[in-house]
C-alpha cells in the first residue's frame, strides 16, 4: 500500500482480509487517516482508492478502502480477456 497524500511518503506491506465489488478490507501495521488516497499493488494490477475506515485491531489496523479505479500493468495488458474486444472495436 502506498499513501498518495502529499504530506506522506508512506508505504506499507498489507494483508487483504476481504474483497467486494467496491471495497477492500486490509490489515496494516500503520494507521491511515480517513480520506487518504492509496495505491494498492498486487502482481499485474494496481488499484486506486480512498480510506473510509481505519481502526485498531490487536497490534495492527483494519482499513477499509473504497475502490475508485483499477489498472493492469503494461506487461499484463496483452493477456487481459477484454483487450481483443477493445482492439476490434477501434477498427
Amino acid at each position: 500500500m502506498r499513501l498518495l497524500d502529499p504530506d506522506s511518503a508512506g508505504r506499507s506491506n498489507v494483508r487483504i482480509l476481504s474483497i467486494s465489488a467496491d471495497c477492500i478490507e486490509l490489515s496494516s501495521p500503520i494507521s491511515v487517516l480517513l480520506g487518504t488516497h492509496v495505491q494498492l499493488r498486487r502482481e499485474s494490477s494496481f488499484l486506486l482508492g480512498e480510506v473510509r475506515r481505519c481502526r485498531a485491531v490487536g497490534g495492527n489496523f483494519q482499513i477499509a478502502v473504497d475502490v475508485k479505479d483499477a489498472f493492469l500493468t503494461h506487461w499484463a495488458a496483452p493477456f487481459h480477456p477484454g483487450l481483443e474486444v477493445a482492439r476490434s472495436a477501434k477498427v
